[in-house]
């Protein structure tokens, strides 16, 4: 038994059922991730506007999410699926890393803005929210943001296939 069209997108007609389920439910999974981050971020600024901001961009990327779906089921040919389709998964990652990008920016300057308190113990403690907000939104920023220029530059490599939302679901 010979393994002949490895490497060879155009022999791939179509892609597994789990491929199918998997787009919608990690994007799912994104989704609610940052609308918890957006909430907590309107929680923290006490400001509407970031987190309207930060909401619209985490809704279109859902909806692009669901109509990516849905058009995957319908695939037929993974190269010209992938031409085809290049615009609305390239603005997907872009939505997804923005969002991101934004809440965590957000969220660590208003905690260092709330930091001027004279007393020791509260500004310790401001400290550490801001710390791990760095190190949980930045991470997951970073990576939207590797994920979308990963897309961009290789897009011929058809890797990314596999990893549209499955790598920012297991971080989230």
């Amino acid at each position: 038994m010979t393994v002949s069209s490895y490497g060879d997108p155009s022999q791939l007609m179509g892609l597994p059922v789990a491929v199918d389920l998997a787009i919608p439910l990690s994007g799912f999974t994104v989704f609610i991730a940052q609308l918890f981050y957006i909430f907590r971020l309107w929680k923290f600024t006490k400001n509407i506007l970031i987190p309207i901001l930060c909401g619209m961009l985490a809704v279109g990327a859902q909806i692009l999410t669901l109509i990516l779906a849905v058009t995957v089921t319908s695939m037929t040919d993974l190269m010209a699926f992938g031409d085809l389709q290049f615009l609305l998964i390239a603005l997907l990652f872009i939505a997804r890393a923005a969002c991101d990008m934004v809440t965590t920016a957000g969220t660590a300057w208003s905690l260092r803005k709330k930091r001027c308190s004279g007393i020791k113990d509260t500004v310790t403690m401001i400290d550490r929210l801001v710390c791990w907000t760095i190190e949980t939104g930045l991470i997951t920023s970073l990576m939207a943001t590797a994920l979308a220029t990963w897309f961009l530059v290789l897009k011929q490599s058809y890797e990314y296939v596999g990893t549209p939302h499955s790598t920012l679901a297991e971080m989230t």
